[in-house]
């Protein structure tokens, strides 16, 4: 334990004279230099007020002599000629633990001890007495203050190894802004030009440098006490000159350069890290701009570190970014040749990464054809529209890899700062390249693919800027060759780069930044392509990554369609994932239980184990409210009610079967102050104002169609959308709408099974609507046998029919007006003979008996 033994007395300053000081003996892994700052643990609270009350500290000048020591022996015969440091005592600190703050003053050579003196020993983490209760004297060492001669400065081996050490430093950047290195940097201004060293203050701070940059090393204990027991100038170089040599060595691997004392290494000669920059900007073919920019940057970074001033603030910002438009690749492109020789080698490379997606991989083929006829055609702007899992980004980096070119995605969800695509301009403190600019650099060619990924996600414009208006200069051909980001500030060509873009919806992108791109939907995965791609990709994956053998799992595609069809609803293959590696989770805890001696055989049984009843947890999806509701009927064996109509809608996850249910709802003629009640009709369910003008539409049709009103006496109609709390909107329910408000005023109830989608206008022609192959495919998942929709959209459901395997389980009915859709939408009322005739609902002149008594029992407010 290292032990420290204090004394007052006032100490004898003259150069080889011997004073009397008080002595702290610090343990072997610890010594204080001299002009370092040291700060030294002594114990509790109660001892530093001991140490305060025995040293007398009221703010005058008290001295101290700290001498290191591997073992507790302090006898004069193991510390005499010990060399050790003479320190002011700065601070007595009791927080966070007492401790004492000692500041190195010079050298001191340890000769006896005063007799005649008592000891209070102070552990380095606690303090300890034999005698704690008493005031105990301090003891006290006679020592030999020792000083460093001046005049030794003005030797000239001397001054040349103190260059040298300058030179090394300056190579290991050692003289970093800090308090320390400060006045480090001080003395090797003085000690830098060997024809200013001749008066006595350049002197003077000429001889201090040795042991500023010992401190500013991390020497080792043993290094530091080497240091500390060199008592001339050349001594304590002949310590530091090696050390900075093997640092500079190991940091390069040049031994040359590491050896080398030339002068000539220094910022104002064109050597170290500045040389270094000046020769890699002139071998670099930069454009003009950015050269200009470069040049004038370097010459800032030479005036401003040069003489003492070598350690600027902004010598470190200036440096990093002559470094990133060094890394930026201003002309390097990808190889001509790169990526598959011919086309059939592409088409095989898509075909073998992806299942279905015939439209995507067709667009993406010409694209590759129209590159090898025309290669400085410009690349297009790809958006790729699909709801999650249908793989999107997996087709951005097949078409890389068809391009031989590298892919770097840029996730723009969530992102609301322009700046953050653009860059900050260099007076922020952090400033940094933009995101596209970083991609490009970390791509390494000027001609890579950038994945512009979750764009329907990009912030909105606010207080930090609009991010879309910075995309939109990035992504405009007319633009892009000179893409200015504000941290470079010189032009950027961009026109190469292949940008492709993801999205769920194009609803919430900007208008002017949708008009940018060419947009590629996706159709839904059909039944047989997540089959093959469960089979091919999915299962083999989540063996692989639970531990499990290829084939101790065998799932036959019959239960591999009930996984799809009962524990999934969704247009891409996440949730299918998601079930195989519940299952193999399930195949692995068996495997580990106790070792199969046959692989897992799924069947009917082990999914329902597995997805139904294992932890009483049930992974089958929420059923829709169309399901609840077939579901309730088929139980109950009653048909839909009048009113009620299933609608076929588009969500970003994919087709949807939603509910339309159209009702009548008593109202009071007046209200409480005695105003007439406005009977307009009420929309529910998170309904939009395209889908209430629809209802407006489908109200005023019907009723020129009915020869009447369609109102009851005060009563109000009411239209509502289950599933309340998701928004919905859009033009495709005027048809269901039509529907169901005609089956409310016939009492007729739509046809079980069937789905309506379809706009109609005021005078009931049905035009064409938008994500057919989302509704198709959902409407066949939910069970539904017929579907009616607009004509215009026949050829498009035909195939995508085909193409989905639906032709045998989905009846297409393509209408023109309202009426056809309705002749065949609507169950047959008896004597019924067309559309002209269905009743009219009879208009009243007084409140029937019945309303009467709705209206009394209704809570009065």
């Amino acid at each position: 334990i290292a032990k420290s033994i204090f004394m007052t007395a006032q100490p004898n300053n003259k150069p080889e004279e011997e004073a009397e000081l008080p002595a702290l003996i610090i343990g072997g892994d610890a010594c204080i230099l001299p002009f370092e700052l040291a700060r030294i643990p002594i114990g509790n609270s109660q001892d530093c007020k001991a140490i305060a009350a025995s040293l007398k500290l009221d703010g005058a000048k008290h001295l101290v002599a700290t001498f290191t020591s591997h073992d507790a022996d302090d006898s004069e015969t193991k510390l005499a000629g010990r060399i050790g440091t003479v320190c002011a005592v700065q601070q007595l600190l009791l927080l966070p633990s007492p401790s004492l703050v000692l500041r190195g003053l010079s050298r001191c050579r340890f000769h006896a001890w005063v007799s005649g003196s008592n000891s209070t020993q102070v552990g380095r983490r606690f303090f300890w007495s034999q005698q704690p209760q008493q005031q105990q004297s301090p003891r006290r060492a006679r020592v030999a203050m020792l000083t460093s001669d001046v005049e030794e400065v003005d030797a000239e081996a001397t001054a040349e190894e103190l260059r040298q050490l300058i030179s090394l430093c300056q190579r290991l950047g050692v003289l970093r802004a800090s308090p320390t290195s400060a006045a480090a940097s001080e003395a090797a201004a003085a000690a830098e030009d060997a024809s200013d060293i001749k008066d006595g203050e350049r002197k003077r701070l000429a001889s201090q440098l040795p042991d500023l940059l010992g401190g500013l090393l991390s020497l080792s204990t043993e290094q530091r006490l080497r240091l500390l027991a060199a008592t001339t100038h050349r001594e304590r170089a002949a310590v530091l000159l090696p050390i900075l040599r093997s640092r500079l060595r190991d940091k390069t691997g040049d031994a040359a350069a590491a050896n080398s004392s030339s002068p000539t290494s220094s910022p104002r000669a064109g050597g170290g890290p500045i040389g270094e920059l000046a020769s890699r900007l002139a071998a670099a073919d930069l454009p003009k701009a950015a050269s200009e920019a470069a040049n004038r940057e370097l010459a800032r970074l030479r005036s401003i570190t040069s003489g003492a001033q070598h350690h600027h603030p902004e010598a470190g910002v200036i440096q990093t970014y002559l470094e990133t438009l060094l890394a930026l690749p201003w002309r390097r492109l990808t190889p001509p040749d790169a990526g598959p020789a011919t086309m059939a080698d592409a088409r095989r490379l898509l075909d073998a990464e992806h299942h279905g997606l015939a439209s995507v991989k067709e667009r993406v083929l010409q694209f590759l054809a129209v590159r090898r006829l025309r290669p400085s055609l410009r690349p297009p702007l790809l958006c790729l529209v699909a709801p999650p899992g249908c793989g999107k980004t997996s087709v951005a980096g097949s078409l890389a890899r068809c391009l031989g070119r590298p892919l770097q995605r840029i996730a723009l969800g969530g992102v609301a700062d322009a700046a953050e695509l653009r860059g900050h301009r260099r007076t922020y403190v952090g400033a940094m390249p933009g995101r596209l600019l970083a991609a490009v650099r970390a791509a390494g060619v000027r001609d890579p693919v950038l994945l512009l990924d979750e764009l329907d996600k990009l912030g909105r414009r606010g207080m930090h800027g609009d991010p879309s208006a910075t995309l939109l200069e990035a992504l405009d051909a007319e633009q892009n060759s000179a893409f200015v980001d504000h941290y470079l500030g010189v032009p950027f060509d961009l026109s190469q780069v292949l940008f492709v873009a993801t999205a769920n919806t194009i609803d919430s992108i900007p208008p002017a930044l949708l008009d940018r791109f060419e947009l590629v939907h996706f159709d839904p995965l059909s039944r047989s392509d997540k089959v093959r791609i469960a089979t091919d990709h999915l299962l083999p994956k989540q063996l692989s990554q639970h531990g499990l053998e290829p084939g101790s799992v065998l799932l036959r595609e019959a239960e591999l369609l009930r996984v799809i069809d009962a524990y999934t609803r969704e247009a891409g293959v996440r949730q299918l994932e998601r079930r195989l590696a519940r299952l193999c989770r399930h195949a692995a805890l068996l495997a580990a239980e106790a070792p199969p001696s046959e692989p897992l055989r799924v069947d009917a049984d082990v999914l329902r184990q597995i997805f139904e009843e294992a932890d009483g947890a049930d992974c089958r999806p929420t059923p829709s409210p169309y399901e609840q509701m077939t579901m309730s009927a088929a139980n109950s064996g009653a048909p839909l009610e009048p009113g009620v109509c299933p609608v076929l809608a588009v969500t970003p996850h994919g087709g949807e079967v939603l509910l339309l249910e159209c009702g009548w709802t008593l109202e009071p003629a007046v209200d409480g102050g005695g105003q007439t009640t406005d009977l307009a009709p009420v929309c529910t369910g998170q309904v939009g104002e395209v889908m209430r003008e629809s209802v407006t539409l489908c109200i005023s049709w019907l009723s020129s169609r009915l020869n009447s009103q369609l109102r009851r006496n005060r009563c109000r109609l009411h239209v509502h959308f289950p599933s309340g709390a998701v928004p919905k909107d859009g033009t495709s329910a005027g048809l269901p709408l039509a529907a169901a408000l005609t089956s409310l005023a016939s009492g007729t109830p739509v046809r079980a099974g069937v789905a309506l989608t379809g706009e109609v206008t005021l005078r009931g022609r049905v035009l064409a609507i938008g994500g057919v192959p989302a509704k198709l495919e959902a409407a066949a998942r939910a069970g539904l046998h017929s579907v009616v929709l607009p004509m215009a959209n026949r050829i498009e459901a035909t195939r995508t029919a085909g193409r989905l395997g639906l032709a045998g389980r989905l009846r297409l009915h393509c209408v023109e007006t309202v009426d056809q859709a309705l002749r065949f939408a609507l169950e047959p009322a008896a004597g019924h003979r067309g559309l002209g005739d269905w009743p009219a609902l009879p208009i009243k002149d007084e409140d029937s008996t019945e309303d009467r008594e709705a209206l009394s029992a209704r809570p009065k407010l």
